[in-house]
């Protein structure tokens, strides 16, 4: 299936790959491409991204999160440019690499990693004689804390299986969608689950937080 669709005044080139992650902004995708006017200039409002799992009907709603114009985001999500609406004209291009967020999900977790927030700063209060480095890794390691990774595991709702997605972009009042497909393999899932120690690492201020993320094929 080609990554090339025309509807009207736009055409919208989608890289045949996908980057599905999972960091402290809950579930995310990572999608790039081009954007063209084909006639005339043309007004981008919005671009957005809805996911049908293997395990459950109900879609999942992806809303843009960041927008960079044409380099890929960091890995860190340390710099980004938040999105906003643009103009495409035949003469004018626009090469994107979007990160999608469930901003539900992102909701629903916040919740968890504010606790986790809260129960780190009065351990590192009840604590600051002690050197900055013990005080995290007593902390990871106490029976109350310890079972914070698996509090967040429970927001990545990646599993084995073929998903769905339909990416839309609005547009002169128009919603143009594309639908593609990927897949997840099982050895796809465990370095984003592994990704919940990372996220609570970078909660809790420690240095050199990376995420792990899956590059799959869009078709």
């Amino acid at each position: 299936m080609t990554a090339l669709f025309s509807r009207k005044n736009l055409t919208n080139y989608i890289s045949p790959e996908i980057q599905v992650g999972f960091c402290q902004f809950g579930p995310t995708l990572m999608i790039g491409g081009i954007l063209t006017a084909t006639k005339g200039v043309c007004l981008i409002d919005h671009i957005s991204a809805s996911i049908t799992t293997p395990f459950n009907s109900l879609k999942k709603e992806f809303d843009w999160f960041t927008l960079q114009p044409h380099s890929a985001l960091d890995a860190r999500f340390e710099l980004y440019n938040a999105p906003s609406k643009f103009i495409l004209s035949p003469d004018n291009p626009y090469t994107y690499n979007i990160l999608f967020t469930d901003n539900l999900c992102y909701a629903e977790m916040k919740t968890v990693m504010l606790n986790i927030s809260s129960a780190w700063q009065f351990f590192l209060e009840k604590n600051k004689d002690q050197p900055y480095e013990k005080i995290y890794t007593e902390f990871i390691s106490s029976s109350i804390h310890r079972e914070f990774p698996n509090m967040l595991k429970q927001f990545c709702y990646w599993r084995k299986g073929s998903y769905k997605i339909e990416l839309s972009v609005a547009a002169k009042g128009e919603v143009f969608v594309e639908q593609k497909s990927f897949e997840l393999k099982e050895d796809d899932i465990v370095p984003l689950l592994e990704n919940s120690a990372d996220i609570m690492a970078g909660i809790c201020n420690q240095p050199s937080v990376n995420f792990n993320s899956v590059k799959t094929t869009l078709s």
